[in-house]
């Protein structure tokens, strides 16, 4: 049974999938927020079914602390939101 979606306008609704989403989006740049605060900027390498992202050129930023990190795993689990930027 699928998801009944209620359309206030006359226009079409288009839904997008998050990893239809992701794969749109490889090899471009991403800024996510994790659980714990942090933002990860960094070029989206590759993902699975789970939202595990592999992220390189990463710059981690936690309050005024920026570090780079170079390429990184990111479980999907930590991600709370994923921009294009």
């Amino acid at each position: 049974m699928g998801i009944l979606l209620k359309r206030e306008s006359s226009l079409p609704f288009f839904m997008a999938l998050p990893l239809d989403t992701l794969e749109k989006a490889m090899n471009q740049k991403l800024l996510l927020l994790l659980k714990d605060g942090r933002h990860i900027d960094g070029k989206l390498l590759g993902f699975d079914e789970y939202m595990n992202l592999v992220i390189g050129d990463v710059e981690e930023t936690k309050g005024e602390t920026k570090r780079r990190l170079g390429k990184i795993i990111l479980r999907g689990s930590n991600v709370v939101s994923i921009s294009l930027s």
